[in-house]
């Protein structure tokens, strides 16, 4: 940060849309993975969303995945670069 600059210039930008969804899984209460959009594609009268997410089982490695998911398994999270978690990373 250089000297005098103002607090405006030292925020991120803001998303314009959501890309940060939870996944939700099937099977009873299996928790929902974090994922993240990087496309949406509407077939028919259904809108799919192309989704990456990143599986951790336990003691193995992580899986990440690449898939085409029915937009009602995705639930949207608002992401905010300026936000209390992300001040703990820098």
């Amino acid at each position: 940060m250089s000297v005098g600059q103002r607090k405006a210039d030292r925020l991120w930008p803001r998303p314009r849309a959501t890309r940060h969804v939870w996944v939700s899984q099937p099977g009873l209460q299996v928790p929902p993975l974090q994922g993240f959009v990087l496309e949406w594609r509407r077939h028919s009268y259904r809108w799919w969303a192309l989704v990456l997410t990143v599986h951790t089982p336990k003691e193995e490695p992580p899986v990440t995945k690449l898939e085409w998911l029915r937009a009602e398994r995705l639930k949207p999270v608002r992401s905010d670069p300026n936000g209390d978690a992300w001040r703990i990373w820098r």
